[in-house]
């Protein structure tokens, strides 16, 4: 599985973010060495192709998708480190920020 890593021009414009986020992320993950990343940031394209929602904090690069055996163990550290987990099937995503938090004028990009 892989990954797109967001463009510079978005990592530049919430790089403060980012760095929080990724931070989390990092910590959560850390006692989980089998969890692979399978998504992060999607553009219109790829987005509308994994059928995510239009708003989905994966356009942002604020969201990742794991795949672990332990899904309930990784959400809990999720949750512990200020994220939104949620179990899809296959799949642990986590994001940043509550859902329909973000304002949608940011998704112009």
């Amino acid at each position: 599985m892989s990954y797109r890593w967001p463009p510079d021009w978005l990592l530049y414009r919430y790089l403060d973010y980012y760095r929080d986020f990724v931070n989390r992320i990092a910590w959560a993950i850390e006692p989980h060495p089998e969890a692979i990343i399978s998504s992060w940031f999607r553009d219109e394209a790829s987005n509308r192709a994994a059928k995510g929602h239009p708003y989905s904090q994966h356009r942002l690069a604020f969201a990742f998708d794991f795949v672990t055996e332990d899904k309930a163990a990784l959400a809990t550290r999720f949750r512990r480190a200020g994220l939104v987990p949620v179990v899809k099937g296959s799949h642990l995503h986590a994001q940043a920020f509550p859902a329909g938090s973000i304002p949608q004028s940011l998704f112009v990009i």
